[in-house]
């Protein structure tokens, strides 16, 4: 099963609370799931695995554009990181 349809999978039963998780837990999840520490998204976002902490810490904001860099390397569609459906 592939990432995406893990979440299409697992988000047709996410109740309405679920829907407000943001995004920096849902990539700490996402990572969790795959098996990936802050260097290995670092590399593969082209980032320092500090600013990926900062990130992940809410020290920085994840806006439009990281959140798709964020799905890009997680291999998930933008909604498995926004929460949209």
């Amino acid at each position: 099963m592939t990432n995406t349809d893990f979440l299409v999978y697992v988000s047709k039963d996410i109740p309405e609370w679920g829907k407000d998780i943001d995004p920096y837990d849902r990539i700490s999840a996402l990572m969790e799931i795959q098996g990936i520490n802050k260097s290995e998204l670092a590399r593969r976002l082209g980032i320092s695995r500090q600013y990926v902490t900062d990130l992940l810490n809410g020290e920085k904001p994840i806006t439009l554009r990281s959140a798709k860099k964020f799905a890009h390397a997680l291999e998930v569609p933008i909604s498995g990181i926004l929460g949209m459906q």
